[in-house]
């Protein structure tokens, strides 16, 4: 631990007794003398605590070797407790004190109540269990100092877990938008959506790395989720929380790391959207308020509220009424509504030198998107005499920035103009980055985008981007619950490619497209075509 003294010492059980980790405490307290004496105190009970559970299980099952290390910096201490005891699997997050006339059954929760953190898990066949305790808190007592309220929040934020049914699921690409989103935004090597179980952290989407889990006790997520703002760690080896950590002094060697949790409804912290590199670095305050915006999208994606009739009917109201008559253009349209009805939509009208199309997608279920997804259409076309889509784009920013901050949601969207004379097509795409033109000759080109979700950043500059389509051309929009029907956005593009090359007009595309949902989809499935035919 940087700036710390750490103690080792080796112990059999039998015959050695708790009376060798009294002796080696002392020795720790003489070279630490400013810790106050409630830490000690409370940090000295754990561990006793603990020698005797390893001690317990010598005598059931023999000789058990045991080695405990001791860490003190100036903000904490720690112990690391490693046994030849008997192998099981330790889920601390089910014991809970017992009652006052229980004989047995006190220890491990009132290790739990004395400590900041608590940790078990099994590493090269010996159990390693981790206790440390902080120093200079402001409230001295950890949060969880009350067994029996600790063991009932944990249950409760692990039943909310529980009850998102999410974890192992597959990848869906409504949250790897998220974390590429992240990753580029950030700098960073890795981005992640965390997930914090009983004893592990799970990732619901990664960019940048190729783990799906790790052990929670290393997890520096497991110390975003005990607050409510961002966690940041500029250099993690300058930080005696995670100094030895193992993902620090090892693979992925970690120095920077920033992390906003994640609340399910019931405002239980349950994961984070974080970001990680292995060198150091610090946010600004944009940097931390565009994580939190980050964090809440990831929220609202994993909060999809049950689907209301009346949003279906107002999403069905976007939509366009009449089919585009376009010379030498064949245009189409569909929204597929999932489930829980969502802010999709597309639209088109026309304009001074063609047509205008957009199609977007509010983050967001329910009512609430539904309103936000007509107020967006209505934004938009009100600025269509104007032939500047990137003030267009600026103005629908301004306008719809405080609905968007009071319902905590965000619009990813495709907004282009389109040239009937000559082709040209002019565009933003505002973190939506799920359109593709497909070259009748070979080939298709991704439209990137540039530019952040409606919502984000009112300060953004709206950057417009051109691309001419040529005869027998296509340009294919979609919404990210056509993704989710795919293993990967490769295999859903791939696949997109291949329907515009056989089908006949825009509206068989559509029609194909739409026709993979069935009831597979749990997000709206939304597809835009347009097809330069001479």
């Amino acid at each position: 631990m940087t700036g710390g003294l750490t103690y080792t010492r080796e112990f059999d059980f039998p015959p050695d007794d708790t009376n060798w980790v009294h002796e080696l405490l002392e020795e720790v307290w003489i070279g630490f003398p400013a810790a106050s004496p409630r830490d000690l105190m409370s940090f000295e009970t754990a561990l006793i605590e603990l020698a005797s559970n390893v001690i317990s299980h010598s005598q059931l099952n023999g000789a058990v070797a045991c080695t405990i290390t001791i860490s003190v910096s100036k903000d904490q201490i720690e112990a690391t407790v490693t046994d030849t005891g008997e192998i099981a699997t330790v889920r601390l997050a089910e014991y809970v004190m017992p009652d006052n006339l229980s004989e047995s059954g006190r220890g491990i929760p009132l290790i739990k109540a004395l400590s900041h953190e608590f940790t078990h898990r099994v590493e090269h066949n010996l159990n390693e269990w981790y206790i440390a305790r902080r120093f200079n808190m402001a409230n001295s007592e950890p949060a969880q100092f009350d067994s029996l309220a600790l063991e009932l929040d944990e249950e409760k934020r692990q039943e909310a877990v529980d009850s998102l049914h999410i974890l192992d699921t597959p990848p869906e690409e409504r949250f790897d938008r998220i974390t590429r989103l992240a990753k580029q935004m950030f700098g960073v090597e890795t981005a992640v959506i965390s997930l914090i179980d009983r004893d592990r952290q799970w990732f619901k989407s990664k960019a940048g790395t190729e783990l799906i889990e790790g052990a929670r006790r290393d997890a520096f997520c497991n110390t975003t989720i005990r607050q409510s703002e961002v966690l940041e760690v500029p250099d993690a080896l300058e930080d005696p929380r995670f100094a030895n950590n193992p993902l620090v002094i090892g693979d992925p060697n970690i120095r920077f790391y920033a992390g906003f949790p994640i609340q399910a409804p019931g405002g239980e912290r349950i994961g984070s959207l974080c970001v990680f590199d292995p060198k150091p670095r610090t946010l600004t305050e944009a940097d931390k308020n565009i994580m939190q915006d980050l964090a809440l999208w990831v929220q609202n994606e994993l909060t999809i509220s049950q689907e209301f009739d009346r949003a279906a009917e107002v999403q069905r109201g976007l939509l366009p009424k009449q089919h585009v008559y376009l010379e030498n253009f064949d245009v189409a349209g569909a929204c597929a509504p999932a489930r829980s009805v969502g802010g999709d939509f597309y639209d088109w009208y026309p304009v001074a030198e063609g047509e205008a199309f957009t199609l977007a997608d509010v983050m967001g279920k329910g009512m609430a998107a539904a309103i936000i997804a007509a107020t967006v259409r209505a934004v938009l076309r009100s600025g269509s005499r104007s032939d500047d889509i990137a003030r267009t784009m600026s103005t629908a920013s301004i306008l719809l920035q405080a609905d968007l901050e009071e319902s905590g949601s965000f619009v990813t969207l495709f907004h282009a103009r389109l040239n009937r004379d000559t082709g040209l097509v002019r565009f933003v795409d505002a973190g939506h980055g799920l359109s593709r033109v497909i070259r009748k000759t070979a080939g298709s080109e991704r439209l990137t985008s540039k530019n952040l979700p409606l919502g984000l950043d009112i300060d953004s500059k709206w950057t417009e981007q051109t691309f001419t389509m040529l005869p027998g051309d296509t340009l294919v929009s979609v919404s990210d619950g056509m993704l989710d029907l795919f293993e990967s956005s490769t295999l859903a593009f791939a696949e997109i490619e291949r329907l515009v090359r056989i089908g006949s007009s825009a509206q068989v595309i559509v029609d194909d497209l739409v026709g993979r949902v069935g009831g597979a989809s749990a997000d709206d499935v939304t597809v835009l075509v347009v097809r330069r035919t001479h």
